[in-house]
């Protein structure tokens, strides 16, 4: 998710921790096509399950993920 939470000191102690275990580096390789949601791609998904054209979805799981979830 691109919010202000993922920026400032998280971003400088996941560096930090990537000098001292070179392993974790990868962990952050963007491997698909849009890097981050953006708040309102989780918005228009939440707009969508409360409107009527999702009146017959019910006790779903909704991945607004490109599917990272299966990788």
């Amino acid at each position: 998710m691109n919010t202000p939470m993922g920026s400032g000191n998280m971003v400088e102690a996941i560096t930090k921790a990537g000098e001292t275990n070179p392993a974790l580096n990868a962990m952050g390789t963007p491997f698909l096509p849009i890097w981050a949601a953006e708040p309102e791609d989780i918005a228009n998904a939440v707009a969508f399950l409360a409107s009527d054209d999702a009146r017959l979805i019910t006790a779903e799981h909704l991945s607004i993920d490109q599917g990272a979830h299966t990788f």
